[in-house]
């Protein structure tokens, strides 16, 4: 037990500094208008919880990351495609209006290189 306690406590704090640093450059930098809206609204709940759905998105690249072994540019180029998907795909459903345009801009073109890649 101590073993997977031990493990996990880095992999849990990697995905809460990932998701901040997804949530400041996706949400606010980007200026996607929901995540805004409720940061700026004054409601004490919407920052922890776009927080925690952005930590689960870095958290899932991150494990596409470790379990592959991905130390070169493809892999993380990978990762941070997954990322931007994640995010464009369910907080901002922007990738299912204009397939394959959409698949391309904003999740490769901003979130993989911005938000992946920069952050």
């Amino acid at each position: 037990m101590g073993r997977l306690t031990a493990a996990l406590g880095p992999r849990l704090a990697a995905a809460l500094g990932g998701g901040a640093v997804a949530l400041v450059l996706s949400g606010i930098v980007f200026m996607n208008e929901e995540p805004v809206r409720g940061l700026v609204s004054g409601d004490g709940a919407a920052p922890g919880g776009y927080l925690l759905v952005y930590a689960g998105f870095a958290y899932v690249a991150r494990v596409v990351m470790w379990g592959f072994g991905a130390r070169g540019w493809a892999g993380l180029a990978l990762s941070g495609a997954l990322l931007g998907w994640l995010i464009e795909g369910t907080v901002v459903p922007v990738v299912h209006e204009a397939p394959p345009l959409s698949w391309l801009w904003p999740s490769l073109g901003w979130h993989m290189i911005v938000t992946f890649g920069i952050g």
